[in-house]
């Protein structure tokens, strides 16, 4: 082989191996999350953000805890478990029954969390859709969560929280 088919071969195996070690790096959000109440929108506190999340990552699958608190409820947690695949994943919770898809964005930085719940209030049925697009900040350091959710009016809100990584 002359030095040119070599230098050729040798550029190729390395753009591969690159392609290779970056093809499906996504954000890794696991950590212990405090909310940042600096950083939240003027009103009455943080309403129904969680004061701290607990969240644990491993390849295809993502737990989270929401640590919560309000004055109608107390203190209380939820569990959310779900697949970072994009396939639905279901679970009855204390709130009703929730189906959850996850997905990523195309440079595997931003996850995007949609799920609809059906309520029972009394024998009313009710489904609540909220989206939740998750993104990382400052080296990783500052969790940014942005909600979409019905209003009462029955229009849209849209909510966004900051969390800071807890050392």
């Amino acid at each position: 082989m002359n030095k040119q088919t070599i230098l050729v071969i040798s550029l190729a195996l390395v753009i591969l191996t690159a392609g290779i070690l970056f093809a499906g790096k996504t954000a890794d959000f696991t950590a212990t999350w405090v909310l940042d109440e600096s950083k939240l929108p003027q009103t009455d506190g943080p309403g129904m953000a969680a004061q701290k999340l607990v969240i644990k990552q491993e390849e295809n699958a993502l737990s989270v805890d929401r640590f919560m608190s309000n004055p109608m409820m107390g203190d209380f947690t939820m569990t959310e478990k779900m697949t970072l695949d994009g396939i639905k994943t279901e679970a009855d919770t204390d709130f009703g029954h929730r189906t959850t898809i996850a997905t990523w964005s195309e440079d595997g930085k931003i996850l995007t969390i949609n799920s609809t719940v059906l309520m029972n209030w009394d024998g009313n049925e009710m489904e609540m859709k909220i989206k939740e697009v998750w993104t990382l900040e400052n080296d990783g350091a500052v969790l940014k969560l942005n909600s979409t959710f019905p209003s009462m009016d029955g229009g849209e809100m849209n909510s966004t929280v900051f969390y800071n990584k807890s050392k």
